[in-house]
Order: structure tokens, then sequence, then C-alpha cells
């Protein structure tokens, strides 16, 4: 039900709007300038979301054309009013957000979603011919096979297609049992990406890569544990391994409510979720490449022959750089693992980064922020070609290649 256009000129001014999705007040002091602006400070890509429930065609072109278009366009003669002469040029824009959810204002079926993104792209590409499209898509089959339909109407529009995924784990839950749940998830998660990209390549007629745009873990309002940031481990393991079938995944949301960040008027605490995504950002190449790994199995809550070594390899760049990410799901007993490395010469120094904490129940908190944390040490290259991978643990092994 957003209009962009409640977001613009003096905050004072803009209109405040009855949000019946959420049931508050929008006040709209946060517009489409004030993001944008946030984008810049924190050194991130924005991707707008545009209203393709009770919104138009044409107020989403405007949109584009306010954010992408020259001073002298209709739209962007109002952005340079407003201080912003130069075009954002913004690239990434979804069609819709969850169009197939009756929560939805302007909520549609897989054929009336499929013929409106349609159009709604005709509108925006005149806008700005160069942006990306994200359409609504489902996990796998759901919602009467949703992404057939929608894909197969509306797929060679896309440049992506959106999935979204919550593990729910409520917070009475047995701790081994919610242990296992979240360690075994991101399995579920692999296989489920695997094959919503391929129903939708089948739809679509070409390659649709999976943009998983919201994805968490959620349980009541429980701090989150040393258990949720060895989740976001396993996912990006499965995301490495998925390579181009999912080019882009982005965690909901970013403070407080599920938040990796969690801020109170005095303190700002780092979540476990949060030191995941520290070790994988500041630890990993941008070339995957293929691991083997011949470890114990075990069965965990009805999923069965999960290793107990969950491991992903990556290389930089340069090639000069490799990291190897391991997650030992086991949740109370060390691993020891042996590496071998193939068509790489390391040096003889090699570095550790470990995320572990107590108990897979440990938490951050304002009080004792640094009860799970990363810890970093150097090592031999002969003690890392037989590691002990401690319980409830992921870790990455940093290798820098000889001089030629």
């Amino acid at each position: 039900q957003y209009d962009w256009r409640d977001g613009l000129g003096e905050r004072d001014r803009r209109p405040p709007r009855w949000n019946r999705a959420w049931n508050q007040w929008e006040w709209n002091d946060m517009g489409t300038d004030e993001f944008l602006r946030l984008c810049q400070l924190v050194d991130t890509e924005p991707y707008i979301c545009v209203n393709c429930g009770e919104g138009q065609a044409t107020e989403a072109a405007a949109w584009v054309e306010y954010c992408n278009g020259s001073a002298q366009s209709g739209w962007g003669k109002v952005r340079a009013a407003n201080g912003h002469p130069q075009p954002y040029g913004i690239t990434i824009w979804g069609v819709g957000n969850e169009m197939w959810g009756d929560w939805q204002h302007g909520h549609l079926n897989a054929t009336n979603y499929g013929i409106k993104s349609v159009e709604f792209a005709r509108a925006m590409r005149a806008a700005d011919p160069s942006i990306k499209l994200i359409g609504d898509g489902v996990q796998t089959e759901a919602y009467s096979g949703w992404n057939r339909e929608a894909c197969r109407i509306a797929g060679q529009t896309y440049d992506w297609l959106s999935v979204h995924h919550y593990a729910d784990i409520p917070a009475a839950t047995d701790t081994v049992l919610a242990y296992s749940l979240a360690l075994t998830t991101p399995v579920s998660i692999e296989r489920m990406l695997a094959d919503t990209f391929q129903i939708a390549r089948d739809a679509s007629g070409k390659d649709l890569p999976i943009a998983f745009d919201e994805w968490n873990i959620t349980h009541g309002g429980v701090p989150y544990s040393l258990r949720d940031g060895l989740y976001a481990c396993g996912v990006f393991n499965a995301l490495n391994r998925l390579g181009p079938k999912v080019p882009m995944a982005n965690l909901a949301l970013l403070i407080n409510v599920l938040g990796a960040t969690q801020v109170t008027p005095t303190a700002t605490v780092r979540t476990p979720t949060h030191q995941a995504f520290d070790l994988y950002t500041n630890h990993s190449g941008t070339l995957g490449l293929p691991v083997a790994v011949d470890a114990p199995s075990y069965s965990f809550a009805g999923s069965a022959n999960l290793t107990a070594l969950d491991a992903v390899a990556s290389l930089s760049a340069d090639r000069r750089t490799l990291y190897i990410a391991v997650l030992n799901r086991m949740p109370g007993d060390e691993v020891r693992g042996t590496l071998k490395l193939s068509g790489f010469a390391a040096t003889d120094s090699v570095k550790v980064i470990t995320l572990n904490g107590q108990t897979p129940e440990t938490a951050n908190t304002p009080e004792a922020p640094d009860r799970v944390r990363l810890q970093s040490r150097t090592i031999s290259l002969q003690e890392a070609a037989s590691y002990t991978f401690p319980a409830h643990s992921a870790t990455v092994l940093e290798f820098q290649a000889r001089a030629e």
C-alpha cells in the first residue's frame, strides 16, 4: 500500500499514513532520499521494491525516473529540487513483495501477478532500460504451483526470482531439538533453492537466478545464540555450493527485530549471527572450489546421513588466498579432520578463525557482549593438515600461496 511520493520533500510537510498492514503510523520521515543516503553511509547497494499491490505501473515507473532520470526529466526535476541533481542510478528493483500472500494489500493469484508484473516491467524499463528486476517467487511448488504459472507468463521479464525462508524454532523448544533443527535446516534450504531454480528455469525458458532476499531464524524474541550463528554459517555453505543459481541472499533483518545487531539506548550487541557474517565476509574468496568430505554421519531430528563436518572452499580473486570453511555440526563432540589440498601450494603459516561459545545456547547481551566471538590464531601447515574442530563451531582455515 506504500506510496513512495509521500516520502518526498521537507519531512515536516510529509503526510502521515496509517499502515494497514502493520496497524501503526507511517510518518514518512524515512523517504527515498533518506534511504539512499543511508545506503551511501553504510556502503551498500540499494534494492527498492515497488508497490505492485495497490500501486500502478505508472507509479512504479515514476519512482524509477525519480531515482535514475536526468535532472531534465519530469521526476528528475523533482529530485533535483529536493537537493539531488545527479541521478542515483539504482539498479535492483523488486516487482512487489510476497504478492502470493493474502496478508498483502492488493494480493494477487499467480496468473494475475504474472500479467501485472509484465505491465510493471515494461513501464519501469521504459523509464530506465538498464534496471534489473526481481519477480515474486515461492519455495518450489508452494501456493498451488505459483512459480510455474508466474514464470510462464512473466519469467522472461525477470532477472531474478525472489524466494523467502524463515526457520521457525519456538522459544520453548527443547535445547537438543532446537539445535538439531537449526543445524539441519540449511540442508533443506539448499535442496529447496536448487529445486526452485530448476522449476523457474523450466517455466521461464531461461536460467532465472534466485534472489534469496529474506532468510533468518525466528524463535519468539529469545536472544540469538551461537546455535543461530551456526545456522547462518550452514546457509553460507549452502550458498557457496549453489553458486550462480543463487547470486543474491539477504538476511532479514538488520537491527533489533530479527536483527543481526541488537541495540539499546546505551549498547550495541553483535549477535552470533552478526559474528557469522563477520567470519564469512572477511574470510571468503569470490571463486568457489569443489570440496570432498569424508566424515562420520549422524541422524538428527529425522535428517539422516548428514556428515558431522560441512566444508566449502573459495579462492581470492588473485588466486593467492585459499579459504576453507568448516562447520562442525556435532553439538557435543569435537571432530578431527585430515586435510588434503590439491593444486594449491601453501606456505607454512595458516590463519585459523573460529566462531564458538561455551554452549550452543550461549548468547551475547548488553551486559556480556563477547560471550560468542571470533577467535584467531596462526598454526603450521602440518597442524592444519590434521586439525581438530571444536564441538558446535564454525572455522575458517586461511592459506596463502607460496611465491612462484
